[in-house]
Formats: structure tokens, sequence, C-alpha cells
């Protein structure tokens, strides 16, 4: 029996949002298994739960290797800029640890409107989704993962990224802003991927319709 798309959400913390993100998640799809890659603090809510901040953790290999690489290129905070990357490798390794070849990962403030399995099949011939491409990055808000080694794929450009000063250079001049500031985030490096690993196909949501039907990747979009 084939089993439905499980969605993941990745956050540290307990806002009141999340809990929202969650439930609305739930009401869509209750037939997903909904996992929360958390800390002690959202233990508590009604989802399948994983503290990274636990010893043992099963969904920490390579998180202490892209901890001692990561180099900070970034207006936004540091801790908040480099969890933003870590989550794929926390995503990752759940796929691993469950032996799952596909996954909806979505951000903690999205709502759900949609069943997962029926976009699915409709964005069944392409590895990853994004919400929206522009001149410097693919938003990753609600990344409909079909094929587990794009994210592999991904998860090994990031270490290679970090590891190389002159491609981490091209990619910090790449996204350097007017007042030039770098912004090298999940999305820069999202965009830097997919343009040089082609043999996976995305979809990019803001410009993707089918049947009349069209997708708001945000409220102010």
């Amino acid at each position: 029996m084939a089993i439905n798309t499980p969605i993941i959400v990745t956050h540290l913390g307990n806002p009141a949002y999340l809990g929202l993100c969650l439930e609305q998640a739930k009401k869509f799809n209750p037939e997903s298994q909904i996992y929360l890659i958390g800390d002690s603090s959202n233990s508590h809510l009604p989802v399948e739960h994983f503290d990274i901040e636990a010893p043992g953790s099963p969904l920490l290999d390579d998180i202490n290797l892209f901890r001692s690489i990561y180099k900070h290129n970034s207006h936004l905070r540091p801790k908040f800029e480099s969890f933003c990357i870590e989550r794929w490798f926390l995503i990752r390794n759940l796929m691993r640890h469950f032996s799952l070849n596909k996954c909806c990962a979505i951000d903690s403030d999205v709502l759900l409107f949609c069943h997962i399995e029926e976009e699915a099949n409709r964005l069944q011939e392409y590895a990853m989704t994004f919400c929206e491409w522009d001149t410097h990055k693919l938003l990753p808000h609600f990344n409909l993962i079909q094929n587990s080694s794009s994210l592999e794929s991904f998860c090994s450009f990031v270490i290679d990224v970090y590891s190389k000063p002159k491609l981490l250079q091209s990619i910090i001049n790449a996204n350097a802003s007017q007042k030039g500031r770098p912004w090298v985030c999940d999305m820069t490096l999202f965009k830097h991927w997919c343009l040089e690993h082609t043999l996976f196909k995305v979809a990019v949501l803001d410009n993707f319709n089918s049947n009349y039907l069209a997708y708001d990747p945000r409220i102010s979009s």
C-alpha cells in the first residue's frame, strides 16, 4: 500500500503560530504523518517529534561538520541564518532514518490549504518545488521533495560550498546587495544548486499552472 507523503516542519522554540501550522497541516492532511524537528520547548505538540538537542539524536549526521565550516555572510543573525541551512540536513537525515523517498517540507509560518497527495500527483515529475525564483534566490517555503537524491545532492553541495573558499566567494559575489552586503542563505544556495545540478527537475510554483490551477506562494505576492 502506498504511503501518503509525510509533512515535515523544522523549528526551534514554541511560538503560537507553530501550533497553528501543525494543526492546519493535519486538518487538510489527516492521512499524512506529520513530523516536527524541534527542541524540548515544543516536544508537547501532538505530532511525531524529534528533539535535536537530545544526545544520540538520529538526525545529527553531518550537523557538526556543517557547523564547523559555516561562514556567516548575511545581514540576518548568525544563529538564525545557519539554522535555516542546517534544517535541510536535519530533513535529509529524517528521510534517511525512515527510508523516505519523498516528503513535503514547509516553513513553520506556512498554513496549508491543500491535500499534499493531490499536489504530489500533480507535480510528480519534479524532484523539488519552490515558491518563487528571482535574480538572487529560490524560496523553499513549500518544498515538495519527491526524490530524496535531490536533497542528498543539495546537502553535498552545501558542504562543498563551505569547504571551498573560491566557490563560497563566487556565491558571495553573486549575491551582494547594492550596499555591498552579501547574503548567502538557504534560498541563494538552492538557486546556485539548481543552476549547477540540472539533473534534477524542479518546479517554481509562482510560474506553474495546470488545468486552470495556480499557486499563491505568499499573502504579499
